[in-house]
């Protein structure tokens, strides 16, 4: 979980990077923690300003992890994959649960994980390091996910299914149970999964099909 006696880098500007940030600020204030002065943010590209929502705003380049818990907020699996290898292997990277999340006490969280606001996790569920849960996505019982895998918001996933690593699945898309899902795969938005998806790709419309 969070250490509230350091200070954060979050990676990335985008918009989960403002949700994550939003996120965390929540979780301060309701713990009566301080939070201003908190966070750092971290980008591979050159920006215009040195601050990013009034935090100060550093080169990943000239950016040294190891004052810092580190948080990757970025929504591409791979992206996200490749910044976790660059870092020392003694990073510390915290799980971080949105106050109004549900997550079931029997579920196992691996390292880096964000779960964002809404979102529901059952029972018995193992979800691997770095993946990231955003608004109201949910995931059923017996579910086993593998590492850097993305829910976008409302995504869901029916019991008893496998995700396997760097899988991107769409907004409002639905897996039914039972089923498995190959490594580096991209669910499109709405896409309604009723069969196992073992050969990696990009799958769109109800019942999702494989795009050519």
């Amino acid at each position: 979980m969070l250490d509230f006696t350091k200070k954060i880098a979050i990676f990335g500007i985008g918009g989960l990077a403002k949700d994550v940030f939003f996120c965390l600020k929540e979780i301060y204030l309701k713990g009566h923690y301080a939070f201003d002065d908190q966070v750092v943010f971290v980008d591979k590209l050159p920006n215009k300003s040195a601050f990013f929502l009034n935090c100060p705003l550093f080169l990943e380049e000239n950016f040294d992890s190891r004052a810092y818990q580190v948080i990757i907020a970025i929504g591409n699996p791979k992206i996200r994959k490749q910044i976790s290898i660059s870092l020392p292997a003694a990073t510390f990277y915290p799980k971080v649960i949105h106050p109004s999340a549900l997550v079931n006490e029997t579920v196992i969280l691996g390292k880096g994980v964000v779960i964002l606001a809404n979102a529901i996790i059952s029972c018995d569920v193992t979800v691997g390091d770095f993946c990231i849960l955003d608004r109201a996505a949910q995931i059923g019982h017996d579910c086993m996910v593998a590492d850097f895998v993305h829910f976008s918001p409302a995504s869901v996933l029916s019991g008893n299914v496998t995700i396997n690593s760097l899988v991107d699945i769409g907004t409002h898309a639905a897996i039914k149970q039972n089923l498995e899902v190959e490594r580096e795969t991209i669910i499109g938005m709405g896409a309604i999964v009723v069969k196992s998806i073992l050969e990696k790709g990009v799958y769109v419309g109800n019942p999702a099909k494989k795009m050519k």
